[in-house]
């Protein structure tokens, strides 16, 4: 989850803590669960008047929101819930249009059968010194077989683009 990324989870609320604000207006704090972690989530005055009769701790539900990173942790702003019935498979979860999720774009780059180490390294520093949006996968050959690095960070496009040009250890890139 990226801060100002809106999602729609399917979890568990295990816990809800109500809260007036300065001027009295009542909103809550929520803990959602699935089965991958725990996340803090808010309820502001106006979506808990909403809600606030329908959720309650232990309730399966659904909930759409805004993804906040505040104090070094990521929460979710929500601005919808909808509780799962125990007969779920008659909850309409129409109104939960799944956010659409960006397509990462990724480039292959073949590389040269006698590159050095050197050259791998200055490739290396290259492609962590100009961070961007697109994911890279390194084919390296080595002792007859192709060899697959996925790069942990990714890189600018303009860069990648302007490669094969700078870099002649690079024969060529493959985008997908």
């Amino acid at each position: 989850m990226k801060d100002g990324q809106d999602v729609a989870v399917g979890c568990l609320i295990s816990s809800i803590k109500k809260i007036s604000t300065k001027s009295g207006d009542a909103m809550a704090f929520l803990t959602l669960e699935d089965t991958y972690k725990t996340i803090e989530a808010v309820l502001f005055p106006r979506d808990f008047l909403k809600f606030k009769d329908v959720i309650k701790a232990g309730d399966v539900a659904m909930v759409k929101g805004k993804c906040n990173m505040r104090n070094g942790e990521m929460t979710l702003i929500v601005n919808m819930v909808k509780v799962i019935a125990d007969d779920a498979e008659n909850t309409d979860v129409s109104e939960f249009e799944m956010p659409k999720m960006e397509k990462t774009e990724v480039a292959t780059l073949e590389i040269i059968t006698n590159a050095t180490s050197n050259d791998l390294e200055q490739l290396r520093d290259l492609l962590f010194e100009n961070p961007g949006s697109v994911e890279v996968i390194l084919n390296i050959p080595s002792n007859d077989k192709i060899r697959k690095f996925k790069m942990k960070k990714k890189v600018d496009k303009d860069i990648l683009l302007n490669l094969v040009a700078k870099m002649p250890l690079v024969l060529g890139i493959n985008w997908a």
